[in-house]
């Protein structure tokens, strides 16, 4: 049974509320989200996205409040598998976190790969800010799914959320959605 959509003049129910979203055009090669409202507990973003490079892939990464990036507060752990072996590793004192692979142009045109960002206690300014990550790649031939967990070693609160391909652009079509995550009794 399908659910109502509420009316476009009310505002937005249950614990997920969108605060932003946007189209690529493929003439860009970053997304940002800014001035972020602090009223949430949490943040989610939500991507699906390819690069224009010419390889068969790219390397985006995302970095909070336009971090400088010869800085050294990112760390993470990631695990990795393709579907005939697995990996880890762990790179700490990183500008920015670095989401390891899109798919890009060699791949075909409708090929995208999924990326889903918790980030914890974004507008808490007495803790570190946590992530964890999932990400889906296929790249026509070949597939992989990596999963993040690390830490913004800052006490500052994230306002701003810059997502930047390595080597070429996000291609047209790629899509970024940002939302906040209510407490309980928001």
């Amino acid at each position: 049974m399908p659910l109502p959509l509420a009316s476009s003049n009310s505002s937005p129910k249950g614990a997920i509320v969108p605060i932003g979203f946007v189209i690529a055009n493929g003439s860009s090669n970053q997304i940002t989200f800014n001035n972020i409202p602090q009223n949430y507990t949490d943040l989610q973003l939500v991507c699906s996205m390819r690069s224009t490079y010419a390889g068969t892939a790219d390397y985006p990464k995302f970095y909070y409040n336009n971090d400088s990036q010869s800085g050294t507060s990112y760390s993470y752990t990631r695990i990795y598998g393709d579907g005939s072996g697995a990996s880890s590793g762990r790179i700490t004192n990183s500008p920015n976190w670095n989401t390891d692979l899109s798919p890009a142009a060699n791949n075909g045109a409708y090929i995208f790969g999924s990326f889903k960002f918790d980030i914890m206690n974004y507008s808490n300014t007495t803790t570190y800010k946590g992530m964890i990550g999932r990400v889906a790649v296929n790249l026509g031939s070949s597939g992989y799914t990596f999963a993040y967990v690390g830490t913004r070693q800052s006490l500052s609160a994230i306002t701003r959320i810059d997502y930047v391909m390595g080597l070429g652009n996000f291609a047209a079509g790629s899509t970024f959605a940002l939302y906040g995550i209510r407490s309980y009794g928001q």
